[in-house]
């Protein structure tokens, strides 16, 4: 009975592992997609920054034409 008691306590600590190295590689995955939903903002707000800059310029341009 003691085998089965140490095989059993054995394969518990091995999934107490696995539930540890699962938890940290969710948490990895949950804040590298975080990281490119933040990227992604950033660029929408550069694109607009970038449009807006650009219709400056051609309002500068055309002023500086009248």
């Amino acid at each position: 009975m003691s085998d089965l008691a140490e095989e059993n306590e054995r394969l518990q600590k091995e999934l107490s592992r696995q539930k540890r190295l699962a938890t940290r590689a969710l948490a990895s995955y949950q804040q590298r997609a975080l990281q490119m939903e933040l990227i992604r903002q950033q660029n929408e707000d550069l694109d607009r920054l970038a449009a807006d800059l650009a219709r400056a310029k051609r309002v500068a341009e055309d002023r500086a034409r009248e």
